[in-house]
């Protein structure tokens, strides 16, 4: 769903133009060029063009269960122009996903980071809390792992 959503059009929208002038090819074109560096390009222009919505950390939405966090959608997000470090991860990582990457989203109690795969590869199931599995693909450069939440500060 969230992959599709239209306001994650704008942004890669805006990650393409982004891509352009700095590097002077506007492809996301996912894993296509089989180079990390380029899968760096595409993730370092999705972080600038979700930077450049002047979004601001706030808590999650009010809520009444006693487990688990609400998160916001990408329309609401931007409506509001509030995020939490969750809100952030999925909005990235749906971004992400519709370039034609592998995302992750790493929970440790408390946050959330954004993390993508530099290499055409995933783990085989869709969670783990195996972190010592995701240190080795790190040191190994295979993933690369990021605050969401420095997207709120200015460019």
């Amino acid at each position: 769903m969230l992959p599709n959503h239209p306001c994650v059009e704008h942004i890669l929208s805006d990650a393409a133009n982004w891509l352009g002038e700095k590097t002077g090819d506007r492809s996301l074109s996912g894993y296509q060029s089989r180079n990390p560096a380029r899968v760096g390009q595409i993730i370092q222009a999705i972080f600038a063009a979700v930077q450049a919505r002047g979004l601001s950390y706030c808590n999650p939405p009010a809520s009444f269960e006693r487990t688990g966090q609400k998160i916001r959608l990408p329309d609401r997000i931007f409506e509001h122009k509030l995020a939490t470090c969750l809100d952030l991860a999925v909005l990235i990582a749906a971004c992400v996903e519709q370039a034609g990457l592998n995302p992750l989203i790493v929970m440790k109690e408390g946050h959330a980071f954004a993390a993508t795969w530099l290499v055409e590869d995933c783990f085989p199931d869709p969670g783990t809390d195996d972190i010592l599995r995701l240190r080795k693909r790190v040191d190994l450069n295979e993933i690369l792992v990021f605050e969401p939440t420095l997207t709120t500060l200015p460019p």
